[in-house]
């Protein structure tokens, strides 16, 4: 997966077209959220007994957030 930086990093490239260039940025963004999201699901679909599952899931969430913030700070 491309990071986010890369993305406009490819804006300098007059091979590809800024539409091209906004949807990967637009698809990067679009995969982190699908992924915090289903983890989400996840997380609220675990039992209490389970908190291996739970903390899993969490740190999926922390771990797709700090891609995030990484990407958009580069």
């Amino acid at each position: 997966m491309q990071s986010l930086s890369h993305s406009y990093a490819m804006k300098s490239n007059p091979e590809i077209s800024s539409v091209t260039q906004d949807a990967l940025v637009l698809a990067f963004i679009r995969n982190r959220l699908n992924v915090i999201g289903t983890s989400m699901y996840l997380l609220e679909n675990v039992g209490e007994s389970d908190p291996f599952s739970r903390q899993k899931y969490i740190n999926k969430i922390k771990y797709e957030l700090e891609i995030i913030r990484k990407s958009i700070n580069e």
